[in-house]
């Protein structure tokens, strides 16, 4: 992660501040604690660095969760801020960035423009989740030019990797995004996909609520595919509409196996140490170990169409509230200032909404958020000013956000949400 140390404080007077296409906009601190966040924006991105003040010296890094892409503009971002210091301890921010932090790719797909992307039929489209290496991703484009793919990760390195090699290769039919699948796949119109991937994926066995193989996700997943006529064969994989699990790990397979048993119907074909054309680093490592591999395909349920169809535009959440319910908010926010070791947390039975901090500035507030159901937490945040508030970054209007903004919208006016 990109950051440097300083011995003392950035001055206050230095933020605002304007440096070529980068603009610190505001420097929030928390009321109880020496933890602080720089709101930056470069063109249309938004994001922040953290200042986390310890014993004898002050750290400066990106907040994890707001990373740009491509990660060069955070460091970017940095040295900009190294300037304002006389007192730098240390950092590992080198004085050119590599050409892969400096790739920008009109073939990475931020979360909005992925929903309008997807809104569009692509015919023959197929995802792979967690694409790693993206050998395996990068080899299916290549071999199959007439159709289109669709690559979901969550880490940087990797998203540089492919996009580099989508740049080598030429490739004109594979698009990448930086995102949590398990929210992505809501938003994918149903019997939309030829196939889905997921090649070894991290088992996370002693925390199964982190797997991505959970039962909503799994019934919403095979809901994408799309349907087809023919029939299965225990002898010969069909070429479209399946899910394909590859994995190195009994106990993770067998447990999704179990998942299965819960759809109301579902068809799965079974292997065991099945070779594929493309091998994964991470399975050839495997493979020289000697170790077992695991394959799963499951089916589209083509007998009766159980499937609800979301219909979610592409549209921005924003708050529209009168004069008056705009000074109860902004009461609201202050009284929580007052109090930051104490804010809500609203449960409901499926889902939640938890104000995990307030920040405050000369004249504003930002209110960092963590909601979703259980399984599935996204975090946001949302700048206050007096007379306006909104979202900061991106938000998909999906169910989980539209259930959190309805209840913050009713917490914010003085309503009862408890």
């Amino acid at each position: 992660m990109p950051h440097f140390y300083s011995q003392t404080p950035i001055k206050s007077e230095s933020i605002p501040l304007i440096n070529g296409d980068f603009e610190f906009v505001l420097r929030a601190k928390k009321s109880f604690n020496n933890t602080g966040l720089i709101l930056v924006r470069y063109k249309k991105q938004e994001f922040f660095i953290v200042e986390d003040s310890r014993k004898n010296k002050v750290l400066y890094k990106c907040l994890k969760s707001s990373m740009p892409s491509p990660m060069a503009i955070a460091k970017d971002a940095l040295r900009i801020l190294m300037q304002e210091t006389d007192c730098v301890v240390s950092h590992n921010l080198s004085a050119k960035a590599s050409s892969s932090e400096n790739l920008v790719s009109g073939f990475l797909l931020s979360p909005l423009q992925l929903q309008e992307f997807l809104q569009t039929p692509k015919g023959n489209l197929s995802l792979e989740i967690g694409f790693g290496s993206a050998r395996h991703l990068l080899e299916l484009a290549k071999s199959n030019p007439q159709e289109q793919f669709l690559g979901i990760e969550v880490y940087n390195p990797a998203i540089s990797q492919a996009l580099r090699h989508i740049k080598l290769l030429n490739l004109k039919n594979l698009f990448v995004c930086k995102f949590d699948a398990r929210t992505i796949i809501e938003i994918i119109p149903n019997h939309s996909l030829k196939a889905i991937y997921i090649h070894f994926p991290i088992p996370w066995n002693k925390k199964p609520h982190r797997r991505i193989f959970q039962q909503d996700f799994l019934s919403q997943a095979l809901c994408k595919l799309q349907k087809t006529t023919y029939k299965i064969s225990s002898l010969q994989i069909p070429k479209s509409s399946f899910l394909h699990l590859r994995t190195d790990d009994r106990e993770y397979f067998d447990d999704v196996l179990k998942l299965t048993w819960n759809l109301k119907q579902t068809e799965c074909m079974v292997r065991k140490n099945m070779g594929i054309h493309t091998v994964s680093k991470y399975e050839a490592r495997w493979l020289k170990q000697h170790k077992d591999i695991y394959d799963m395909y499951l089916f589209a349920n083509t007998s009766k169409d159980t499937c609800v169809e979301l219909d979610f535009k592409t549209q921005k959440l924003e708050f529209y509230f009168c004069d008056k319910d705009l000074q109860i908010a902004w009461q609201r926010l202050k009284n929580l200032t007052k109090n930051p070791q104490n804010l809500p947390k609203i449960i409901k039975k499926d889902y939640f909404l938890h104000i995990n901090g307030i920040y405050e500035d000369r004249d504003c507030f930002l209110l960092s958020l963590c909601f979703g159901d259980f399984y599935q937490a996204q975090n946001t945040f949302i700048l206050a000013y007096r007379h306006s508030l909104r979202y900061i970054g991106e938000m998909l209007v999906i169910q989980s956000t539209l259930r959190m903004h309805e209840l913050l919208c009713r917490y914010l006016k003085g309503k009862d949400i408890f």
